[in-house]
């Protein structure tokens, strides 16, 4: 139950530091401001969660996931939070559990890190996709071994295992008890209890991590998509698919989702999902050469452009542990 960890390339320093916040309690902070026309000061949210018995290191710590996770602006000298339009309309505004889910994963999966104390820590890098890239790196190597969270620690270089433990439990399995567990948690990484937290075992949930990043990046395509069409034709995408202008070069598709929160572990993990949304919207890839003047995913010209066939839409999310087949 993390809000943030800062992760650093060389230090005498833990490369981690995380204050735990529930994403039970981030998810109802967001929606209370969402209540309020999307921006409130950070008294009047201390006051709902106050009411609502949330610890008192939640009320505090709070602020911490809301900027780092990238689900706000929080002002320090206004004292004001203002949520960004993604976290209002997935979180905020929407009854519906699997965007809930989808926003809660883009702010966990894009942040997991902080940005200050750069002069002390070095470079900083994206703490929540490396930790999920070293496990499973671990598994596919060494697919029979048990993975614990000293041994992920150790593939890290991290010298503390306890902000990776508090990181997990957001991205671990939902519980509804009210007095243990987390029922918003992810469900992308399976965990199991050891005497200490070293001993902790985790296990990636593959299919539950694709399917989140396969559902956001489809809701980014329906963004995207008449962005990119309005610039290259001037049309709405309804129009071009019916005078036939129907090929986007995948490059472009590409630069446009990289200004999106990133949900992807590295840029071969992006084209993977840019492929799936594609085939399970029923888009069609088209080739070129070398010399076809655009690069295509995975380092294959084969899929050097993708072919519409009808206007992007949200892919549901499928999450076996939240209940969505």
């Amino acid at each position: 139950m993390s809000s943030f960890v800062a992760w650093a390339g060389t230090s005498a320093q833990s490369l981690l530091s995380a204050q735990p916040v529930s994403l039970k309690w981030t998810r109802e902070a967001i929606r209370y401001v969402a209540s309020r026309g999307n921006a409130a000061f950070r008294s009047e949210i201390v006051a709902h969660l106050s009411r609502l018995e949330a610890p008192p290191s939640t009320q505090k710590g709070v602020f911490s996931t809301l900027a780092n996770c990238g689900f706000a602006r929080v002002s320090e000298s206004s004292r004001k939070v203002v949520l960004e339009d993604w976290t209002c309309h997935l979180i905020g505004n929407s009854a519906q559990k699997a965007e809930n889910l989808c926003g809660l994963a883009i702010g966990v999966l894009n942040g997991g890190y902080s940005r200050s104390k750069k002069e002390t820590y070095g470079e900083i890098v994206p703490g929540t996709r490396r930790l999920l890239a070293a496990i499973r790196r671990i598994s596919r190597e060494e697919p029979s071994s048990r993975i614990t969270l000293e041994r992920v620690c150790e593939e890290l270089n991290e010298r503390g295992t306890v902000s990776a433990y508090c990181l997990l439990e957001n991205l671990g399995l939902p519980s509804d008890s009210e007095a243990h567990g987390d029922p918003w948690a992810l469900g992308i990484v399976s965990q199991r209890g050891g005497r200490d937290k070293a001993s902790y075992q985790v296990n990636l949930n593959e299919d539950v991590l694709t399917a989140y990043q396969v559902s956001i990046v489809s809701l980014y395509f329906t963004e995207i998509i008449p962005e990119i069409f309005q610039e290259k034709w001037g049309a709405n995408v309804p129009d071009a698919l019916s005078n036939k202008l129907d090929i986007v070069p995948a490059a472009t598709i590409k630069a446009k989702l990289l200004r999106r929160p990133p949900v992807w572990l590295n840029n071969d993990d992006l084209d993977s999902v840019m492929l799936e949304v594609a085939k399970q919207l029923g888009y069609e890839w088209w080739g070129s050469d070398a010399r076809g003047g655009t690069e295509g995913l995975l380092g294959n010209q084969r899929f050097a452009f993708m072919r519409m066939t009808r206007e992007p839409k949200a892919i549901q999310l499928k999450n076996r542990f939240h209940g969505l087949f």
